[in-house]
This record gives structure tokens, sequence and C-alpha cells, in this order.
């Protein structure tokens, strides 16, 4: 390494420098291709926004004002207020589309915690559909799903009191949680 009179580094020694690095993040890429498979690894970093479309309506009845936003989980608690500015506290709803990605094959325990009514559809198959007004009530369904990313869509509706949709799971050989953004993605356009 070369430095000039008073100890700094010259730009060639900052050229080099700089591609060490780069060979260096070269390398770890390699690795963890290598380490975590390069199918997950590459659906991580093309999923880095993670989350869901949200769509929230001003009605009951996915008619009304329409406002959009990306969501990175379906985890709220909203009580008595409304969802996001121009949706009311009361007679809305919402609907979250993208896609859900299981990452191993198992036996999955599907939650829905709802106030009021919800539907939820994975693949093409309804797995739950409580399509009334009802206090704040959580809904599971165990299944068997492979690897990979399903279509996912999440109907709400509030009619008063207080709000709450919330999408938890309970994966093969683990615990109970809120389904993570990572494994979540809004829809491809």
């Amino acid at each position: 390494m070369v430095t000039d009179d008073v100890g700094l580094l010259t730009p060639r020694d900052t050229a080099q420098s700089g591609s060490r690095v780069v060979r260096s993040l070269g390398l770890l890429i390699l690795v963890m291709l290598a380490a975590w498979g390069a199918q997950d690894l590459w659906e991580t970093l093309l999923n880095s926004r993670g989350g869901l479309q949200g769509e929230y309506f001003s009605d009951l009845d996915f008619q009304g004002d329409r406002f959009e936003r990306h969501d990175r989980s379906l985890d709220f608690l909203w009580e008595a207020r409304g969802p996001l500015e121009g949706v009311p506290a009361e007679n809305f709803s919402a609907r979250w589309r993208g896609e859900i990605y299981f990452p191993a094959d198992g036996v999955y325990q599907i939650i829905l915690r709802t106030d009021d009514g919800a539907r939820l559809t994975i693949g093409d198959e309804v797995l739950i559909d409580e399509w009334w007004p009802q206090p704040a009530t959580e809904y599971a369904r165990s299944m068997e799903f492979t690897k990979g990313w399903k279509h996912l869509e999440v109907d709400f509706f509030q009619k008063s009191g207080n709000a709450e949709c919330r999408l938890m799971w309970i994966p093969p050989d683990d615990v109970r949680q809120a389904v993570p953004p990572r494994n979540l993605r809004p829809p491809k356009s």
C-alpha cells in the first residue's frame, strides 16, 4: 500500500481496495446461494418490498370511494378509528391481494382474527368464510401446503364498533405468529 507524505491512501490504493470489496461481496453471494439455495435467495431479493396490496372502500360492499396502499402485513387493530384518511371508522370494507410464501412442505394452521366479517382465500380455495357482523373472533383452519408462493386474498368489512383484521399462522414445527412481511408479496402486475 502506498501513502503520500501525510499518510493518506492514493487513488490507486482506493481503486484496489474497492475491487477487493466487490470480490468479497461476490464471494459472499456465492456462499449464500450455495447454502440457502438459489431459488429461495432469488425470491427473497425480488420480494424485498414484502406485504400485500390493500384496497379500502368507504362502504360495506366494495363499491364506494376506493383508496389503495401497500400494507407490509395484515395485522390491524383499528379499534374505533378508520384505517386511513377518507375511510370511515364504521361501514367500510377492505380487500388485500397478493401471494403468501410457504417456506416448507407441511401442515400449517392458518388463523384469521376478525371484527366484523372476513373471507380468506388461498390458492383457489376459500378457507374461512365468516361474512357477518361479529365481535372479535378467531377462526383457524389446518391445511397441508407445498413449499412455494400461493395466491392470497382477504376480504373484510367493518359494520360498527371496534375494527380488527389479523392474519396469523403456525408453520410446521414453529410457533404462532403474524405472517411475516417476507412471506407476503403484492400481486404481479
